[in-house]
């Protein structure tokens, strides 16, 4: 039985989306750091305070503990957030998370095209990414979304920061891409990609892949 033009797109379209699903078995990462020569490799005590809005909140506490977890797995000592940590830590860390962006392929008789997608500019960071254009569109179309999730870190010398000096140590940045809009889903995979390789190759980007579970 021959398929029709629309019906052919919507076949290639359905096999385009599994084999994009299947790609989600990993969670590849783009993971860019810098640092200097006093950063510690391991052995000192951290602690992780909260900023402004984070202080309390209940969704920080969690994605902190897996930065938390990942530290200490890396030889360093964690120190609760509280007066005598931010009194007593050898380095300070500061972290940020959220969804960058999101990026829709249109799928139509003339094949895959893209649709326009959000840039963005993290605190720290400066400016953000540039757009696709405009996607084209026809009656007969399917589209599948992705969402762009970004954590960043920050390590400053705790001395210091106690002389209310920001001397920083570490500056890391991992965003990957999933099918999910929320990034809580996505934080494990994010903290294991920017700690794959810590503290990494300074002012270099490499690609991460992290198995999902």
């Amino acid at each position: 039985m021959m398929l029709g033009g629309c019906a052919m797109t919507r076949l290639i379209a359905l096999l385009s989306l599994f084999l994009l699903t299947a790609c989600q078995a990993v969670l590849e990462a783009d993971v860019t750091s810098f640092h200097g020569a006093a950063l510690p490799v391991s052995g000192q005590s951290f602690t992780i305070l909260p900023e402004g809005p984070q202080a309390g909140s209940l969704e920080f506490q969690s994605n902190a503990q897996l930065v938390a977890n990942a530290l200490v797995g890396r030889g360093f000592h964690a120190i609760p957030p509280d007066a005598q940590g931010a009194a007593s830590a050898d380095l300070v860390v500061l972290m940020h998370y959220g969804t960058s962006g999101a990026k829709t392929e249109i799928f139509a008789d003339i094949g895959p095209t893209f649709g326009a997608w959000g840039g963005w500019g993290g605190p720290r960071w400066g400016g953000g990414f540039g757009g696709w254009g405009p996607p084209y569109y026809q009656d007969e179309a399917t589209s599948y979304t992705t969402f762009y999730h970004v954590l960043e870190l920050e390590i400053f010398d705790g001395q210091a920061w106690r002389a209310n000096k920001r001397v920083g140590l570490f500056q890391g940045r991992a965003v990957g891409q999933t099918a999910n809009r929320e990034v809580n889903p996505a934080m494990p995979y994010l903290v294991q990609a920017l700690f794959a390789n810590f503290p990494g190759v300074s002012g270099q980007t490499v690609k991460v892949k992290v198995p999902l579970n």
